[in-house]
């Protein structure tokens, strides 16, 4: 596998893996779910984020006990299931 094969499968995983999560998050919440949840690309790997700006009150959903914890969550099933979908592809993932 060359290095180019192996940029565009992790990059084809990250942003299936994005819009996945997206489904998850909490319903009901106007914007925070295809507006202010944002992936990006960085220098450094990949940056994944709410923009508060658009969505000013998603850190107040971890307050309500319906949502509580829902971006914690919602990472840690992104990163499992990156890591299965990544398996054989490279060696050793990490978080």
């Amino acid at each position: 596998m060359t290095q180019e094969y192996l940029r565009k499968r992790i990059e084809f995983a990250i942003h299936k893996q994005f819009s996945l999560m997206r489904v998850e998050l909490p319903i009901k919440t106007g914007r925070l779910q295809y507006r202010a949840f944002k992936l990006e690309k960085t220098e450094y790997g990949w940056r994944l984020y709410v923009d508060l700006e658009i969505s000013p009150y998603a850190v107040f959903l971890d307050d309500k006990p319906k949502t509580a914890g829902w971006w914690r969550n919602a990472c840690q099933r992104f990163i499992q299931r990156l890591k299965i979908d990544l398996q054989g592809i490279v060696g050793d993932v990490t978080v």
